[in-house]
């Protein structure tokens, strides 16, 4: 039998960056083997949530194991439900408190040129790689992270366009998770998908609660660093991994080399040699992007928002 008196319900916030999501609203009530946990979200991207419980009225917290409902890739809403099989976590007992916790960002942020950078690509949307060196995923311009952005996603020859695009402007139907090939642009025409004129931040910003896309200005100002901060390497920081530490110590970032995906075929190139990570600005028909290898860093407009780059995010 589950102990039902007296009940405190709590809820927690946890955000490294500016708060971009909050749990509000949190209540609830109990039957014999479960606890029904409902809460308010607001987030600009999909977050993955969790569920904590205190037995002694929130002095300690234990993650709550047997769970379902409102959890993975969650979205601003009212009454979300989470249901905690409390028996099948061998719980019966105590004067319980919860909280419904977001993801706390470990990726650090780095001030150079008056920016401060994040020390991580982009794995997927919303989140970043494991460390510094890895490579992570490579977004086409202006689109939210759908799974088209990992390296080995299908493609799609067609381009997008009516029932192939959702209210947000982004691949949607057969579109959807697919890399989208052909020499086009798969959305020329739309120039504010991760920005607007005003330089508010998108739906379809891949960047986690807190971080966007840099500018054209933003990453201009890593290109435009003494020779001396922009420092071409084959084994950084011993892990054996290509490409350019940005920067003066402390205060550095790397962007590996990562390559890019063609926008003809899908195809990777360019990986070890080369980086390419996407700005959030245009520039006609093309996106400002910034480009290095081994001899080289300059700003790009030469390739199609059709490619697919990095993303490195800079801290809203």
């Amino acid at each position: 039998m589950f102990k039902k008196s007296p009940t405190l319900v709590l809820f927690m916030l946890c955000s490294a960056m500016s708060i971009a999501q909050t749990v509000t609203n949190v209540r609830a009530t109990f039957t014999d083997c479960t606890a029904e946990i409902r809460f308010d979200l607001s987030t600009s991207t999909p977050i993955d949530l969790t569920l904590w419980y205190s037995g002694d009225g929130g002095t300690t917290w234990q993650l709550c194991n047997t769970v379902s409902g409102a959890l993975l890739a969650q979205t601003s809403g009212t009454n979300k439900l989470i249901t905690w099989d409390n028996q099948a976590d061998n719980v019966l007992y105590g004067r319980f408190a919860f909280k419904v916790e977001v993801p706390t960002s470990t990726v650090e942020c780095v001030m150079i040129a008056g920016v401060c950078w994040a020390t991580h690509n982009l794995s997927a949307h919303g989140e970043f790689v494991d460390n510094p060196q890895d490579y992570g995923a490579l977004f086409q311009w202006g689109r939210r992270g759908d799974g088209h952005e990992q390296r080995n996603s299908p493609t799609i020859s067609t381009q997008a366009s009516g029932a192939n695009l959702d209210a947000n402007g982004q691949a949607a139907g057969t579109h959807e998770g697919r890399f989208i090939t052909g020499y086009s642009n798969w959305r020329s025409q739309h120039d504010s998908l991760w920005c607007l004129a005003d330089g508010t931040k998108t739906v379809n910003d891949p960047c986690p609660p807190g971080w966007r896309v840099p500018t054209y200005t933003e990453l201009n100002a890593l290109a435009s660093l003494p020779t001396s901060q922009r420092v071409w390497t084959t084994n950084w920081n011993g892990t054996g991994v290509s490409g350019r530490e940005f920067g003066e110590a402390p205060n550095t970032i790397f962007l590996p080399a990562a390559g890019s995906r063609n926008s003809s075929d899908g195809s990777l190139s360019g990986v070890g040699t080369n980086g390419y990570y996407w700005s959030s600005t245009v520039n006609g028909a093309i996106a400002w992007s910034l480009y290095f290898y081994s001899g080289l860093v300059s700003m790009d407009n030469y390739h199609r928002r059709a490619f697919g780059f990095s993303v490195r995010c800079v801290s809203e």
